[in-house]
């Protein structure tokens, strides 16, 4: 759709747009901010792939997933705040966002897939939110500056591992959090 329009620096959906197609902004480099209003029901992957000098996105309250790759390797994004009517957030859905300090999961998330925030060098810090039930192995992959990731429900978690088997997770400590969640590889986190 506008897919590599270098030259796009702003875009307003308009209040009849229902979807948005996979890459429709896609490595649109010159674009700082994105909002996708409440209208907006299906948003197809890739969307803002690439789109190297964005800052800022808001997700409205018409979405329940955030596709495969939708911010990968938006460079200068700083933060994502991820709001409550969000369920699930797919594969490499933020992969590469190398200057993201912050995320946090809202309420309404129950998966997070793989690779979703991998290779976010900057990521220090992520909240995790009430519901949250399956974290899938690599989420965090070479997040190396990951300090703290705190779990609002620290109750019933358990680590699956194709390597160790089963153990249980205490979610207590967001630094050992962190730690342990940083070097997950083919591995599962669930909670009971």
């Amino acid at each position: 759709m506008f897919g590599e329009c270098f030259a796009l620096e702003n875009v307003v959906i308009h209040e009849n747009i229902k979807s948005i197609e996979l890459g429709a902004f896609s490595s649109c480099s010159s674009l700082t901010s994105f909002t996708i209003p409440d209208n907006v029901t299906n948003v197809g992957k890739e969307i803002l792939q690439s789109c190297k000098k964005l800052e800022t996105v808001t997700i409205g309250k018409g979405i329940k997933t955030i596709p495969y790759g939708f911010l990968y390797n938006c460079e200068n994004l700083k933060e994502i705040v991820i709001p409550d009517n969000i369920t699930a957030v797919e594969e490499f859905a933020f992969m590469d966002c190398k200057a993201m300090r912050k995320a946090v999961i809202g309420d309404g998330v129950k998966s997070i897939e793989s690779g979703a925030f991998s290779s976010c060098e900057s990521l220090s810090e992520v909240i995790i939110g009430e519901n949250l039930k399956t974290i899938s192995g690599d989420l965090f992959f070479t997040c190396k500056n990951l300090t703290s990731v705190t779990f609002k429900n620290t109750v019933g978690w358990y680590f699956e591992s194709e390597l160790e088997g089963n153990s249980e997770w205490d979610a207590t400590d967001p630094q050992a959090n962190a730690a342990k969640l940083k070097n997950m590889y083919l591995s599962t986190l669930k909670r009971k």
